[in-house]
């Protein structure tokens, strides 16, 4: 409804400016309009079809009673259906675009769990979440792409029924404006549900630590949450893969004041050190005791030392190379629910190409693909998700993200977080533990920042340089671009370059030509990445259900590109690819040139029409106002469908603005010229008729006698013609026109109104095509 209403205000404001604005925003609004009232409903009917993708991850050992199976799930206010979880509703026809979604189902407290605390964890909620227990509000709204835990009341009776009631919504998150360019997956509870018991104190984790010093050996580090005056004992011991006891050790906490780290030196040398040529992990039981108070477990533990510095990534002493891709947990016909049997494969796939780092896309990965990558030796980098796990409730957003990145660094195979935008206002009060976190692992050399957020942050030496790039494969222009003056010797360190693949014609070739193209794309930015010595470099897609826009694979994995890559980082070799021509862009070339020859003839076929330029004001009495204004309209035709054009160079803007509007017709101009252009002709028009409304305030006369020195100067607009031949900078090309604008104005209005119209029809564009990003991703 706000979205109606806000295009209602705007085609409102398009009129009482000027009647063609509005009429350009008119297919727009009819757009929206017929969209609302013809919306298609969830097929209920192909419930039955859906795949469960279970995945089992539990934080700890200990009694785990699993709430997957049937629930009801209903859509806003609509009726209770019956549906297996975990599972991705989007998967089924008509929850695209749903309402909120809401999950009912009850639960037994047993027995055993009687005098523990107990806990209520979800892997994966596809939105913003809020939970209710027996009609309380326990959590929310929690960003629940991020696995989050609530602790239950202990009062709660053993052998009762309770209900659980939990509402999904999806609006107002990067990820889901970032999925609606794709496929969408991840909606409603797509990872699966557990309830845990637990003693009073508990042990949460045990990882190991590289050591201190060298000559020191590694640490035990065991964190232990709850709240305990009196002294806790902590023992247990390290076992090697063949199950035989390393080392032996016991460890007092005076205290626990709701968490608390005990660490353990082990012997100098008697832990190997975890690395992707050999994944060394070892088994800690661990035990605790406390007065009336015990727990045990086992976990999946090792260690590696890694640092960021001018060399490069130092991994156990030693500068690495790292090459990877993006990866999305997207699995037709499972969508989100990604099943657990299916993420080894991914991992094979990733070493057979001779990738050695994998990065999340979109959303964090599940717990249980880092103990894959732990077991079968991959490098892990993930995107902190910090604007959308800031949304809702704060403090709750807050939390789960630093258990978040917690959990992700006890793992051996994990490496650093990046974040490329804060979305947040690091100066105000209620964002200083944000600021203050981020910082903290920016100093420990556990996430990697763009320069912009270095300077949100105050932080001037930055461990290394995040550069975020979005490629398409129809234009990918100078990939060396990426990386010049970037490498491991420049100012602000090493160079951490994550690509997103594009396919800027969205569908305008087959499916093969277009994996043809990104696999050549993927050449180019090898080539340019090893001759700028990046240390990381991660490129776009290789896993993901297509990439963004347009282009859609019928398998996940994108063998050529695969296969592109593992030939290049075996033997450093190029070519050998059959490229198909590129679609020809004669349809977009030929409105523009049509009414070039039409403006031509106009101008030709007057009396003095040779003199336009040279005696305007000559012109305005000898050509009859009709013609001006066909003179005016062709030459604005030529200016927006070659300036469309000519951004097809540089779709970064338009990307931009399809994942802002998120309205399906707005993410296709990105990949079709005539969208483009109509987007195009409606700033341009906004933008001129408020030029013009401003020089009728100032010059005052009719309307008519004002737009006959529009009509003439308007002719400085064919040049934009040459962007159909010529590429150049956008900008400077803009700005350019407008001078010659504003100079043939002059010669027919006092200078300074000239000046204005000038700056205010065409500042915008100079604006948006002088300072926008160069090489930052779109989203």
């Amino acid at each position: 409804m706000a979205s109606a209403l806000l295009a209602s205000g705007a085609i409102v404001c398009a009129a009482y400016l000027w009647w063609p604005a509005a009429l350009l925003l008119a297919p727009f609004y009819a757009y929206l309009m017929i969209f609302r009232i013809f919306a298609p409903s969830p097929q209920w009917g192909h419930v039955q079809e859906m795949r469960t993708g279970p995945a089992r991850w539990a934080p700890r050992g200990g009694d785990t009673q699993w709430l997957d199976g049937v629930w009801d799930v209903r859509v806003g206010r609509g009726a209770w259906r019956e549906v297996k979880l975990p599972s991705d509703l989007a998967t089924l026809s008509g929850f695209v675009r749903s309402g909120p979604l809401w999950f009912r189902r009850r639960f037994t407290v047993d027995a055993p769990h009687r005098g523990r605390r107990v806990f209520l964890g979800f892997l994966g909620a596809g939105g913003l979440a809020e939970v209710f227990v027996d009609g309380r509000r326990h959590a929310g709204p929690v960003y629940g792409f991020c696995p989050f835990e609530i602790e239950l009341p202990q009062d709660m009776p053993p052998g009762a029924g309770h209900e659980l009631l939990v509402c999904v919504r999806r609006s107002g998150l990067r990820v889901v404006r970032e999925m609606a360019l794709g496929p969408p997956y991840a909606a409603g509870l797509f990872r699966d549900v557990y309830l845990q018991s637990r003693p009073r104190v508990f042990i949460e984790s045990v990882r190991l630590a590289p050591p201190e010093a060298a000559g020191r050996g590694p640490r035990l580090v065991v964190r232990l949450d709850g709240a305990e005056s009196n002294p806790v004992s902590v023992s247990g011991a390290i076992m090697d893969s063949d199950k035989k006891i390393v080392f032996q050790f016991q460890e007092f906490a005076p205290r626990v004041d709701v968490a608390a780290d005990v660490v353990i030196e082990a012997p100098a040398h008697s832990l190997r050190a975890w690395s992707r040529f050999k994944p060394s992990l070892y088994s800690a039981a661990v035990s605790l005791v406390c007065e009336d108070v015990a727990d045990s477990g086992e976990w999946i533990a090792g260690y590696k030392d890694f640092s960021i510095g001018q060399q490069g990534i130092v991994i156990n002493g030693k500068a690495e190379r790292l090459y990877g891709a993006r990866r999305a947990e997207h699995f037709p016909p499972y969508g989100g629910a990604f099943p657990g049997w299916a993420m080894k494969r991914d991992v094979e796939l990733l070493k057979d190409a001779l990738l050695n780092v994998v990065v999340n896309a979109h959303f964090p990965m599940h717990p249980g693909f880092l103990d894959v990558c732990d077991r079968e030796g991959l490098y892990v980098v993930q995107e902190l998700p910090i604007a959308d796990a800031l949304r809702g409730n704060g403090d709750e957003g807050l939390a789960v993200l630093e258990q978040t990145m917690r959990n992700a660094e006890a793992h051996p195979c994990f490496l650093f977080w990046y974040a490329d935008r804060l979305g947040i206002r690091v100066a105000s009060r209620e964002n200083k533990r944000v600021a203050e976190l981020l910082k903290t692992a920016h100093d420990r050399g556990r996430l990697v920042l763009t320069p912009q957020a270095c300077a949100m942050l105050g932080i001037r030496e930055p461990v290394a340089q995040l550069r975020p790039a979005s490629v398409d494969i129809y234009n990918p222009g100078d990939a060396a671009a990426l990386f010049r003056m970037r490498g491991p010797h420049a100012q602000g360190g090493p160079v951490v370059a994550v690509l997103d693949m594009l396919d800027g014609r969205g569908g305008a070739d087959t499916r093969h030509a277009r994996e043809m193209r990104k696999a050549e794309v993927d050449q180019h930015v090898l080539v340019a990445a090893d001759k700028a010595r990046a240390a990381v470099l991660v490129l776009g897609h290789m896993f993901g259900w297509g990439l963004r826009v347009g282009l859609i694979s019928v398998t996940r994995k994108k063998k050529v590109s695969l296969d592109v890559v593992r030939d290049y980082l075996r033997n450093r070799s190029t070519g050998g690819l059959s490229v198909p021509a590129r679609p020809s862009r004669l349809l977009a070339k030929a409105p523009p040139l049509a009414l070039l020859f039409v403006l031509a003839l106009i101008v030709m076929l007057q009396p003095i029409g040779m003199f336009l330029l040279s005696w305007p004001e000559l012109c305005l009495a000898f050509i009859p106002i009709h013609i001006l204004l066909l003179i005016k309209e062709t030459s604005f035709l030529i200016f927006v469908l070659s300036l469309s054009y000519a951004m097809a160079r540089e779709p970064r803007h338009l990307f931009r603005l399809a994942g802002v509007l998120r309205f399906p017709v707005f993410l296709r101009m990105a990949s079709q010229w005539y969208y483009r252009a109509l987007a195009v002709g409606l700033a341009a028009a906004w933008c001129q008729a408020l030029g013009f409304w401003i020089l009728l305030q100032g010059r005052g006369g009719a309307a008519a006698a004002a737009a006959g020195p529009l009509a003439v100067a308007s002719l400085a607009d064919a040049l934009f013609a040459v962007l159909l031949f010529v590429r150049c900078p956008l900008g400077p090309f803009i700005a350019g026109a407008a001078l010659i604008h504003g100079v043939v104005l002059a010669a027919m209005v006092p200078w300074p109104w000239a000046l204005i119209f000038s700056a205010v029809a065409y500042g915008p564009a100079v604006l948006i095509f002088l300072f926008a990003p160069r090489d930052v991703s779109a989203f």
